[in-house]
């Protein structure tokens, strides 16, 4: 029943980008919910066609806490896993793992890691823009900058990233980040 609330991430995104679907969607991901809300909520509309396509899905994660990574890459190992400053992402055993891998690759995305300086930059960067966003949310930043720099993405790409967690939620790590 969960994820059927998520589906409404989906809707808001196509209501508020003038009832079309965006060509690209990044997101962070620990368990995957607010991922597979997006994608099972582009699937409905395009059912009732109101979409023409699924938008790409790119999920990031991070670098030291990445079991959604391991499987998209096919990357079995059970290496231990590292604290990280988005702790909202760090499960070491996501149940819908899985599930997000298979609606990334149907969607033609990708799922990426960021380390923790990237994450850190990404941090103070959308800080300097005016965007008071916690660690976890700042790693899809990140993976817009990697896509941006992979060439994947450039830009006049059609993106829509997905920011859900405020600073406040982390203001003593970020402020540590920021020197303050």
């Amino acid at each position: 029943m969960f994820l059927e609330g998520t589906k409404s991430i989906a809707y808001e995104l196509w209501e508020q980008n003038g009832f079309r679907a965006p060509e690209n969607i990044i997101c962070a991901a620990g368990n995957g919910s607010a991922a597979l809300g997006i994608y099972y909520g582009f699937q409905d509309l395009l059912k009732n066609k109101q979409v023409e396509f699924l938008p790409r899905l790119f999920v990031v994660q991070a670098k030291n806490c990445n079991p959604i990574y391991r499987e998209f890459v096919g990357d079995m190992s059970d290496d231990s896993f590292l604290p990280t400053i988005a702790e909202g992402i760090a499960l070491r055993s996501p149940n819908k793992g899985r599930d997000v891998v298979n609606a990334v690759k149907t969607t033609a995305g990708r799922v990426l890691c960021a380390e923790e300086e990237e994450i850190a930059s990404a941090v103070k960067e959308l800080a300097g823009l005016g965007f008071y966003v916690e660690p976890t949310s700042a790693a899809a930043y990140a993976g817009l900058l990697k896509l941006l720099q992979d060439g994947v993405l450039n830009e006049t790409s059609d993106v829509i990233m997905m920011v859900s967690g405020n600073g406040l939620k982390a203001s003593t790590e970020i402020a540590g980040l920021l020197g303050i």
